[in-house]
């Protein structure tokens, strides 16, 4: 869907209405400008972006990090995006347990790395689940694909047993790599609105990722 200015820009802003697009609706970008890596800008009409703010990720089969970072088209092994409804999952009634903080003990685990070393003594197709501690909440690293996945049902559970699920979602890893990293997203849209870059270009790493605004 090719854009025009007069019609689908106001100010700073690009628009576009698309009628109607319901759940499991797949869509994906394809910016066109200038690549000058030196001046900050990494357009490539040849890649196929996710959207930043979308709510859910389609990974096909045949998906490739590597192609989509080497030069050339990666149409048939890119991530795509999906329009998921939030109201269409079913909570089963649970709610917010808002612990008071004076009252709470937290225990910080990535959820993967705390159960699939063997001496975790948890079977192994059981080993991304959550075994039940002596805290008031938990706090992990989590990558959120919307109502119904994994970390939706792990949180109903957990509130279940009175255990509150705090997740630390970094915005600043955009798994996108470093300079010469996959352009999936933000990268795509707007290098030099999305990353803190230096005057070659080049983004600024802020606590060991790229450091993103």
């Amino acid at each position: 869907m090719p854009r025009d200015s007069p019609l689908n820009r106001t100010y700073d802003y690009w628009h576009v209405f698309v009628p109607r697009p319901g759940a499991g609706q797949i869509y994906t970008y394809r910016i066109y400008g200038e690549f000058n890596a030196s001046g900050g800008l990494r357009y490539d009409a040849n890649k196929l972006l996710l959207g930043p703010y979308g709510r859910g990720v389609v990974v096909p089969g045949d998906y490739s990090r590597e192609t989509a970072r080497k030069p050339g088209t990666d149409t048939a092994a890119a991530m795509r995006s999906v329009v998921v409804d939030p109201s269409k999952y079913d909570w089963e009634g649970d709610f917010r347990l808002k612990t008071p903080s004076a009252g709470s003990i937290i225990y910080e685990m990535h959820l993967k790395g705390f159960t699939q070393h063997p001496s975790s003594s948890i079977p192994e197709n059981l080993r991304a689940h959550i075994v039940l501690l002596t805290t008031s909440g938990l706090q992990f690293q989590a990558r959120p694909r919307g109502p119904g996945g994994r970390i939706s049902r792990h949180g109903q559970a957990l509130h279940r047993a009175s255990i509150e699920v705090i997740l630390d979602v970094v915005y600043n890893h955009s798994a996108q790599g470093g300079q010469d990293g996959a352009p999936l997203s933000s990268r795509g849209f707007d290098n030099l609105t999305y990353y803190i870059l230096k005057k070659t270009g080049r983004a600024i790493p802020i606590t060991a990722a790229v450091g993103t605004r």
